[in-house]
């Protein structure tokens, strides 16, 4: 329960950085992408991470999870390592589509 509280905090704190997302997605996509882990780690214990990853590896679910998880991966890395504007918006318009 605590990840999931952590998780929406630092979703809400990403909305925060909406209206400057022209100027510095960067902020966002890095904040948005941490939450939408940590969210997704409280729904593994919760359910527990087995049952998950056999609903998120089901044939009918594979590609979204896939562009989520990448998204994901590359959100951070895009943001706080390499800091590319552009990445970083596609990031940003694939975590929310897929949410």
């Amino acid at each position: 329960m605590v990840t999931l509280a952590f998780g929406m905090l630092v979703i809400f704190m990403s909305f925060l950085y909406l209206p400057f997302i022209a100027i510095s997605p960067q902020k966002f996509c890095a904040l948005l992408s941490i939450g939408g882990a940590m969210c997704m780690s409280s729904l593994g214990i919760v359910t527990g991470f087995k049952n998950l990853f056999g609903k998120l590896l089901a044939k009918k679910m594979l590609p979204y999870s896939c562009a989520y998880f990448l998204s994901l991966i590359c959100g951070v890395y895009y943001s706080v390592v390499s800091k590319r504007y552009l990445i970083s918006l596609i990031c940003i318009l694939v975590e929310v589509r897929m949410n």
